[in-house]
């Protein structure tokens, strides 16, 4: 039963209002709303609905707010409020209330989102590193990194998006990877709406979505002459570096084994692409890029045509690659079948700069086996002592003298380079640095004088 108050006293509108609530025993309005009308100029129901809420209040006692347990209001014969609620919503007065606490809330949450973004930005921009403590593996990414994305990487910003030619496939691993390093850093003050968020007094952020920069050299700071500095350093941890390869190799397979799939609507679990990475690492140790295309595609194949046999379907034909590869690879190892051929490369899956540097560096692609690889990886016996140090340039004190006077030219790439090639060349330290001297004869001030 609706309980109603009439706050005017016109009798017409008491009147009125009386009309619109009465019911009989049975609890049937006694009168169509249409024959209230017209009213006082008010020709359509819902502006004569919108009248009576002006002039009266209604509710059902059955109803009450959980909150302050007043009776919720009923606006109309329509509203669902008319009947016993199951789960009553709040009171007008609640819930603006709650609308109120809710905005507080959030704008103290923008507020500590927003100096959590502004600490986060500075204590990023603030780091150092010693490129000249970089594993081999994150410094090769570098510098395929910034050949990606030149100029970009030198006091810009890039996205994840931009990484799109590093590799073929995701990049996200290899990202995370100079992430963790700490070569690189997200910048929170730069990076789009959304980006970023609280989860208690953490700070998370979308790799997608937030903006990098390349983290400053100590001693270089973020310039051509560190990366140079990165390039023509020593490159000594083979075990590293073949595991890169690895790597990338890997992410080659995946991403053409990704590619076929698509091609017949065929999608692997997460546990069965886990299951194949696995498998196709393994194989990497005996075979080339190019013939694990060839397995990928014949197994691709091969579930294909199951997919549509009477007894099967497209997902119980798909859990059976994982099998399907091992077999396959296993056959070819036991001379049980033809050797795997070597598939072309596709025109839409580039090798990337990362795979150009590995060319260039060691002269691996997609046609390299697995086998010549770990014989060009092979790990070197470290050297008894650091020649460096006994180097006679050093015990005098010139050095400092010669990179302060580098620094003072603005000579540190050239520098640099003129230095790895004569040591490249076989030249001694003192040799190379006699070379440098010569051919950039700015450098000789001071030097005289130093000793």
């Amino acid at each position: 039963m609706i309980e109603f108050e009439v706050l005017s006293e016109d009798p017409e509108v008491v009147q009125l209002v009386e009309k619109y609530w009465a019911t009989d025993s049975n609890g049937k309005y006694l009168h169509n709303v249409s024959d209230l009308l017209p009213f006082r100029g008010i020709a359509s129901i819902p502006r004569l609905i919108d009248f009576i809420n002006g002039e009266s209040a209604a509710w059902n006692p059955d109803n009450l707010c959980p909150v302050c347990q007043t009776s919720l209001s009923v606006r109309s014969r329509t509203d669902p409020a008319i009947r016993k609620l199951c789960k009553p919503e709040l009171c007008d007065y609640c819930q603006e209330q709650q609308a109120i606490e809710k905005e507080e809330y959030e704008t103290k949450e923008r507020e500590r989102l927003s100096l959590a973004i502004r600490n986060s930005s500075e204590s990023a921009r603030k780091r150092e590193i010693e490129y000249g403590q970089l594993p081999d593996d994150i410094a090769l990414i570098l510098l395929a990194l910034e050949r990606t994305i030149s100029p970009k990487l030198i006091g810009g910003s890039f996205e994840a998006n931009d990484l799109r030619f590093l590799i073929s496939g995701s990049v996200f691993s290899f990202l995370k990877r100079l992430i963790d390093a700490g070569a690189i850093a997200s910048d929170a003050a730069i990076a789009p709406p959304g980006a970023y968020w609280l989860k208690g007094d953490d700070l998370w952020f979308s790799m997608e979505k937030t903006r990098y920069f390349l983290v400053q050299d100590k001693t270089y700071g973020a310039s051509e002459d560190a990366l140079a500095y990165l390039d023509n350093r020593p490159w000594d941890q083979n075990d590293q570096l073949r595991m890169l390869w690895l790597d990338y190799a890997t992410a080659e397979c995946m991403t053409y084994f990704f590619d076929q799939c698509s091609q017949y609507s065929l999608s692997p679990t997460s546990d069965d692409v886990e299951k194949i990475t696995s498998q196709i690492r393994v194989a990497l140790d005996q075979y080339c890029i190019q013939e694990l295309w060839c397995a990928l595609w014949t197994v691709v194949k091969d579930v294909a045509a199951l997919s549509k046999r009477e007894y099967y379907n497209v997902a119980k034909a798909t859990s059976t690659m994982p099998g399907k590869l091992h077999r396959l690879l296993e056959a070819v190892r036991k001379g049980q079948r033809i050797p795997l051929k070597a598939w072309d490369r596709p025109h839409y899956q580039p090798a990337g700069t990362l795979g150009d540097i590995f060319f260039e560096r060691y002269g691996l692609n997609e046609g390299t086996p697995g086998a010549l690889v770990k014989r060009i990886f092979t790990s070197p016996t470290p050297p008894a002592y650091d020649p460096f140090m006994e180097c006679e340039i050093v015990k005098k004190g010139l050095v400092d003298v010669l990179v302060e006077r580098i620094h003072h030219h603005g000579l540190g790439a050239m520098s640099l380079s003129i230095f790895a090639a004569g040591i490249r060349e076989g030249m001694s330290i003192e040799e190379a640095i006699a070379t440098l001297i010569n051919k950039l004869p700015s450098l000789q001030e001071g030097m005289d004088e130093a000793g």
